[in-house]
């Protein structure tokens, strides 16, 4: 495994009173602040620290890391596995294929194209200098929501399905969890929500690609709104299921799961909860303990939250690009 050491310059017992680290734990970073000089603020396990590191790092990263206890300090060692060196390599766009492609489209190397391009491989949608341009262009007509409107445009596309800007973010928030429950709805006279669901109607009445399906939790009796989210599922040209990406928030908790399938039996599993006072590893454990229990030999891993956004096409495993594009 390739990775690099951040040292942290603050004593063990000054990182978290709550949560004591031990050697070899999983544990998430993210750099909050560049103090110049190879020198950085972050945060882990839900303290302010202080990071030296040899190589640089960008404000705003998340990375997984493995905690290194030396002389009483705390050494964090960033775990660059695979899809870690893939989304690296792919960033930096080395490979000229996809560096020409972007170049001929006048489109800048940044996460944005990046995720347009796994996008496309995901759908199997042909990769030309004038489809990348038109793409990306309407993307950037949704601020803030660029990452998703460009998956959810790509999706509908595929099924050769057009939308308006409103019934598109009508339909992310559908697709995100952010709707307003139908009880709501109800209390304050609106009806809303109709061309978004004609749109789902549309979309799940082809069974290929994504199909998605939002869903509440309510109270039977009380009527209460215990929660809400949506189950989406990718089917391939057999009907056969190959993903399913689900989100929920319930009773204020994020949770995200994401689960690849192969030849039709769970293959892995990445996940996200939102507040959890396990570590990295200890949830990864006790979910991975959960499949095995129901006869799932499965991989498990924590992701970051916004992988999980729409089709989750930032899993997707792009190794290499050959013949014409």
């Amino acid at each position: 495994m390739n990775t690099a050491s951040i040292n942290q310059t603050l004593p063990l017992n000054k990182i978290s009173s709550s949560k004591v680290l031990s050697q070899g734990d999983s544990v998430f970073v993210r750099v909050t602040a560049d103090k110049g000089q190879g020198k950085y603020e972050a945060m882990l396990s839900g303290a302010k620290i202080t990071l030296n590191s040899k190589r640089p790092l960008q404000v705003g990263s998340s990375f997984p890391a493995k905690v290194n206890i030396n002389n009483g300090k705390l050494e964090i060692i960033i775990s660059l596995n695979k899809e870690n060196l893939l989304q690296r390599a792919l960033t930096s766009l080395p490979n000229k294929e996809i560096a020409g492609l972007l170049s001929a489209s006048g489109l800048p190397q940044n996460n944005l194209s990046l995720n347009l391009i796994k996008q496309m491989y995901q759908l199997e949608l042909k990769m030309d200098a004038f489809s990348l341009k038109k793409f990306y262009n309407l993307a950037l007509k949704f601020k803030g929501k660029e990452k998703s409107a460009l998956q959810l445009l790509m999706i509908l596309y595929k099924k050769k399905m057009e939308v308006g800007e409103d019934e598109l973010l009508e339909l992310l928030s559908y697709l995100d969890g952010s709707f307003e429950a139908e009880s709501d709805r109800g209390r304050n006279g609106q009806r809303g929500g109709k061309e978004a669901f004609e749109l789902l109607k549309r979309n799940n009445s082809i069974q290929q690609g994504w199909l998605f399906y939002p869903f509440e939790l309510i109270n039977y009796k009380s009527r209460e709104l215990y929660g809400k989210g949506c189950i989406k599922i990718f089917l391939n040209s057999a009907e056969k299921i190959e993903k399913l990406n689900f989100n929920c928030n319930y009773r204020g908790k994020e949770y995200y799961f994401y689960i690849n399938y192969k030849n039709s039996r769970m293959e892995k599993v990445k996940f996200y909860i939102e507040n959890e006072a396990s570590s990295v590893s200890e949830l990864e454990k006790k979910i991975s303990s959960l499949f095995t229990k129901a006869g799932k030999n499965v991989e498990v891993s924590w992701c970051q939250k916004d992988m999980f956004e729409v089709s989750g096409s930032d899993f997707e495993e792009l190794y290499t690009f050959s013949g014409e594009v």
